[in-house]
């Protein structure tokens, strides 16, 4: 779920997860992160232009954090 393959410099293929799965990520292993990176981890993904929504709280259903993750969405929105 979320895996993508990227290529790096050298043009070799390599998988990583994308943005919504790795805030989603983030949102589960919250308590042995600190708040204000977790907090800013959301900001820039709100930001950007290419942010999913729709696909983050499928994801986050998934795992079974979507009412955290909602929590957090509405206070930084």
């Amino acid at each position: 779920m979320g895996v993508m393959e990227l290529k790096t410099i050298y043009g070799r293929p390599i998988k990583a997860y994308d943005k919504e799965r790795t805030i989603c990520d983030i949102i589960r292993d919250r308590s042995n992160m600190d708040i204000a990176v977790l907090n800013e981890a959301i900001r820039r993904y709100l930001d950007t232009r290419d942010k999913n929504i729709p696909l983050l709280l499928r994801y986050a259903e998934k795992l079974d954090i979507l009412n955290v993750l909602r929590k957090y969405v509405e206070i930084l929105l």
